[in-house]
């Protein structure tokens, strides 16, 4: 893996040892997120009156938010494990998914809450087997077995 921030791939940027122009890099798809993120929610609520309009922009308001969490967490190396992530954005998704009435997403809503059950259970070791917790790896890697 390269030492320096590739500026063609940005998956090399967390590896940087330069935080201070990583985060200049990032700065602004940290804001182009966000804009989109306001942009939907403002999107829904211009077209309360109609159904269709208001669930797609809920639904990439739950999307874009799921992004900006994992960009934040790449970003600032806030050290959370996985499972977080997941259940965090079920918990900031939740209000617009019961809002958009739509069955897709609360398919998505129950994915997330199902991937941070499991993820949760795979660090700690809740279903068999030797997690994290125990000194192995996550469970089904292998690990502490």
């Amino acid at each position: 893996m390269p030492s320096r921030v590739d500026e063609q791939n940005p998956l090399s940027y967390p590896t940087s040892a330069d935080w201070h122009q990583l985060f200049m890099r990032l700065l602004p798809w940290l804001g182009l997120l966000q804009a989109v993120l306001l942009l939907a929610v403002g999107m829904a609520l211009w077209q309360a009156r109609r159904p269709r309009g208001r669930q797609l922009a809920l639904c990439m308001a739950v999307c874009v938010v799921g992004v900006l969490l994992a960009l934040i967490g790449q970003v600032y190396q806030t050290g959370a494990d996985p499972w977080q992530l997941f259940a965090g954005w079920a918990v900031l998704a939740l209000p617009w998914v019961v809002m958009a009435r739509l069955s897709e997403l609360w398919l998505l809503w129950w994915g997330l809450v199902n991937m941070a059950i499991w993820l949760y259970a795979s660090v700690w070791g809740l279903w068999g087997g030797a997690g994290m917790a125990s000194g192995g790896g996550p469970v089904g890697t292998g690990g502490g077995q």
